[in-house]
């Protein structure tokens, strides 16, 4: 199943550093896990909440998509 989590990119230079969500492409099941970036957002708390509330509402619209499908 398709998973959406933020997660903090930090780089040497602050103003480079950002909040991200990815899209979880695969997991091992021991935690290795390969991802694609969907979105980014400033390194701040503002930014931060940005990140968690796009990746709660896409995880949200492909549960519900699952629901339609499957039931």
């Amino acid at each position: 199943m398709i998973q959406f989590e933020v997660r903090f990119y930090r780089s040497e230079d602050v103003a480079s550093s950002s909040w991200l969500v990815t899209e979880v492409l695969s997991d091992d099941g021991e935690g290795n896990r390969t991802s694609d970036i969907r979105a980014e957002f400033d390194p701040t708390p503002d930014g931060q909440e940005q990140a968690r509330n796009l990746a709660a509402a896409l995880n949200r619209e492909l549960e519900q998509k699952i629901y339609a499908e499957f039931g």
